[in-house]
């Protein structure tokens, strides 16, 4: 990139905002008041970044995004736009107000009608949103679409723990950071996802052992999920079933 490119200043369209490659977007909106026209403003770059390069400047809209979620949540004009494109980051926001809830449990509902089509891209993921919000595509584990704040919350802090390990040995290292979770509405409500999702040696991820794990770790769903284990075919679960037994040993 030569000096000329980082001198070029760029104009946002409502805002009159200027920005440029030497002082970027989300960092001249962090000295800013966020007013409505710049939440639209926002929104409109965002959406050029994200589905014009089909995903591979999601690390420059997730600095604009994080920057707005600086702000409380209740000053935030558009919540439910500004959610939704949090979402398809893979970025679950933590929610104070009531309204704030029923802006993310919206933004989550579109994308989730959008989940088979190839626009817009999204990154969200799957067995996080479905513990969160009870369903993904056509799986539900919830019949409830109505979810407390308090109960999102715990849910979120569930989500966090469990997708925060790059691999299967130091997760097992840390039993004791999985023993607060393992409630038993927690632990059932993991448990439940764990048989209704499609899974085999090839297609599990580390927050699907993560949820084992924790379910393992309660004295009434353990019972369970070792019965569920053992009752998969061979087939196509052998890698699974020898990972399982490194859990059940710890637990």
């Amino acid at each position: 990139m030569g000096f000329s490119s980082l001198g070029k200043k760029y104009k946002l369209k409502r805002s009159g905002v200027e920005y440029s490659e030497a002082e970027p977007f989300y960092e001249v909106i962090e000295k800013i008041e966020l007013r409505e026209d710049v939440i639209l403003d926002v929104l409109d770059l965002v959406e050029e970044k994200f589905d014009n390069y089909d995903g591979d400047n999601s690390d420059r809209v997730y600095r604009i995004l994080s920057v707005i979620k600086k702000f409380p949540d209740y000053k935030v004009l558009f919540l439910k736009e500004v959610y939704y494109h949090l979402l398809r980051l893979s970025v679950i926001p933590k929610i104070t107000t009531n309204e704030s809830l029923k802006r993310l449990s919206e933004a989550y509902r579109d994308i989730n009608n959008k989940l088979d089509k190839k626009y817009p891209y999204i990154s969200i993921q799957k067995l996080e949103t479905l513990f969160l919000f009870g369903y993904y595509s056509n799986i539900k584990i919830d019949d409830s679409l109505t979810i407390d704040i308090d109960i999102f919350n715990k849910r979120r802090k569930v989500v966090l723990q469990c997708s925060k390990y790059s691999n299967i040995p130091s997760m097992l290292k840390k039993k004791e950071q999985f023993l607060s979770f393992c409630d038993d509405e927690t632990s059932e409500r993991l448990y439940i996802l764990i048989i209704k999702i499609p899974h085999n040696d090839e297609s599990l991820e580390l927050i699907f052992w993560a949820y084992v794990f924790i379910t393992l770790l309660n004295s009434t769903t353990k019972s369970k999920i070792i019965e569920y284990f053992e009752n998969l075919e061979d087939t196509d679960h052998i890698k699974e079933k020898e990972i399982f037994k490194r859990f059940v040993a710890i637990s």
